[in-house]
């Protein structure tokens, strides 16, 4: 884009996140998060930290997803945390995985964070 003069926007950068989450790129993902609010001046949206959040749960970066959750600009929504126990499930992280289904369940009464909580324990470790 830069090379044709197009400056990326919100929704360019939430793509490359999200194609950065899914693909395991790690790196790429936290230089196009950092460089949209320093070199593009565009402050991260939701969508954008919920990207993050799956990138680094994704990859086993469960401490600095926990991290970001908890410093975003945003309050935090149940999705958030269900993602993270997703990804605490995946990697078989019994302790963050019971902070984030309570995180969860604090959020929201629903039984979607005790489903997957019931679940991680049925997995041996």
């Amino acid at each position: 884009m830069l090379i044709h003069g197009i400056l990326p926007d919100n929704t360019a950068f939430t793509c490359m996140l999200f194609g950065c989450s899914h693909g395991g790129d790690v790196a790429a993902g936290r230089s196009s998060f950092h460089s949209m609010a320093i070199d593009f001046h565009l402050e991260g949206g939701r969508r954008d930290y919920g990207c993050m959040i799956d990138l680094l749960g994704r990859a086993g970066y469960l401490e600095d997803a926990i991290d970001l959750v908890e410093t975003m600009p945003y309050p935090a929504r149940v999705d958030d945390w269900i993602c993270l126990l997703g990804s605490c499930r995946r990697i078989s992280d019994a302790r963050r995985a019971t902070r984030a289904a309570s995180r969860a369940v604090e959020l929201d009464r629903a039984a979607a964070p005790y489903i997957l909580l019931a679940n991680k324990f049925s997995f041996s470790f």
